[in-house]
């Protein structure tokens, strides 16, 4: 494994932690949802919560490859998302880059 693949997966190790140590301490209203880009489509690796119904190994939703394909995979903060029931979210998405910016 080269040094990058080691960051990677510390990272996504890490990630993973989080993801999980967040999700039992917020309120079931809340679901938290870890992608790793270089797995598109089926990009989901951890998933704490059931808002949506996702699991590991599901698609990144629409948003995300949207912005990834327009070059602007940014962070977003409090943007508004509706579910195919009709159900509206607030939701928020954290892009993580390695050392190299990747």
């Amino acid at each position: 494994m080269d040094a990058n693949q080691g960051e990677k997966a510390y990272l996504l190790h890490l990630l993973d932690q989080i993801v999980q140590t967040l999700g039992s301490a917020l309120p079931s209203s809340v679901e938290i949802v870890l992608h790793d880009l270089e797995r598109l489509p089926n990009s989901i690796v951890s998933v704490s919560g059931d808002v949506t119904h996702r699991a590991i190994g599901d698609p990144a939703t629409d948003v995300l490859l949207q912005a990834i394909v327009s070059g602007h995979a940014d962070s977003m903060v409090g943007y508004q998302t509706r579910l195919p029931d009709g159900r509206e979210l607030r939701s928020s998405t954290l892009i993580v880059r390695d050392s190299r910016g990747e």
